[in-house]
């Protein structure tokens, strides 16, 4: 992500503790939703730089104005909302034009593993995971609101799960 932005606004939805949104520093006003109001609490306590932006709830229930954010992030978020679509078009009237949306921590409901595993898959929750998208499904979804793939990568060599000698 901060390969294409320097400074601005940023939303991130299922913000957490506020954890990812202390990353980005003074550059960036910084703004979450979270639904766990336990959470939202421990956010407002412990970042106070940005803690009073952090509200209790879904994308859907803001009251932000339109076009008012730089960036909007949902790590590990876009499998566990229960319309999709809704929350997708949220996010495209809330980002200014040329506007980043990034997605991160989503299972790839086409990996290998899941294919391999199928409904033993650990990833495969239907309680949890309400949705499971592939890179090609959720382009599709995102582009039904103007919301285009500039980059995508898969880093799983990056992980703690990742052991290239046995995989």
């Amino acid at each position: 992500l901060r390969r294409f932005i320097s400074s601005g606004k940023l939303l991130d939805v299922g913000c957490n503790g506020g954890f990812f949104l202390s990353e980005w520093g003074d550059k960036f006003d910084r703004f979450g939703t979270e639904l766990d109001p336990s959470v939202v609490d421990f956010a407002k306590q412990n970042f106070p730089e940005f803690g009073e932006n952090i509200y209790e709830g879904g994308i859907e229930g803001t009251s932000f104005e339109e076009e008012s954010f730089d960036v909007i992030s949902m790590r590990g978020v876009i499998e566990h909302v229960s319309d999709p679509n809704s929350t997708l078009l949220h996010v495209s009237k809330l980002l200014k034009k040329r506007g980043l949306f990034y997605i991160c921590a989503t299972p790839n409901g086409e990996s290998f593993s899941a294919d391999l595993y199928r409904e033993n898959w650990n990833l495969f929750h239907p309680v949890q995971h309400l949705w499971h998208f592939s890179p090609n499904n959720l382009e599709i979804l995102c582009n039904k609101y103007d919301l285009n793939l500039v980059w995508k990568d898969f880093q799983y060599l990056n992980t703690p799960f990742a052991n290239p000698e046995e995989d």
